[in-house]
């Protein structure tokens, strides 16, 4: 999909925008510096917030929050319920592609035709994907590529998962089989 850079670098870009939290700010702004382009910043584009689990590891989460790590059921894919009696629940999966998917849909709107580039942490990317098609998204390399078409509140995949810009991921976190 080195491809879809090139061409991003020689088509008009109307919005370059990346989730206000640092990796991703980072990455933002290294990729708009040689394209001259100014990132804006979307708390909207945040990855999803776990409540009480938020920034732990799951060995941090069992230790210090087994009861809400045990109200999840183990999964991130779901919301811990609020009638477990645990505080601080967080955002569920719908939660956050509604959020993701609203965010999405106003930088298309206020762009009709043109090109954006989001940069965003996976959990926000598989909820992009899962909007587009309504499944879940394989899990992603880091740094890959990913071209979605959204018009109104029609979305289609144009590609998806894209390395070839990064070359061999397999070694990086969130990457290969064993990321």
């Amino acid at each position: 999909m080195g491809h879809e850079i090139r061409t991003f670098k020689t088509t008009a870009k109307a919005a370059t925008r990346s989730t206000d939290l640092t990796r991703c700010k980072q990455t933002a702004e290294a990729i708009g510096a040689p394209l001259s382009l100014q990132v804006n910043f979307s708390p909207q584009l945040r990855e999803r917030h776990l409540g009480l689990l938020q920034g732990l590891t799951i060995k941090e989460a069992a230790t210090q929050q087994p009861l809400a790590l045990q109200c999840l059921g183990g999964s991130t894919s779901r919301k811990i319920p609020a009638e477990s009696g645990c505080v601080g629940q967080g955002e569920s999966v719908d939660e956050l592609c509604s959020r993701v998917s609203a965010e999405i849909e106003r930088i298309a709107a206020q762009h009709p035709g043109q090109r954006a580039l989001l940069v965003a942490h996976g959990g926000v990317i598989a909820a992009a994907h899962r909007r587009a098609t309504g499944e879940q998204a394989a899990r992603a390399h880091n740094g890959c590529i990913n071209v979605l078409r959204v018009q109104g509140n029609k979305w289609a995949v144009v590609s998806w998962g894209d390395i070839s810009i990064v070359g061999d991921a397999s070694g990086n976190f969130g990457g290969g089989e064993g990321g």
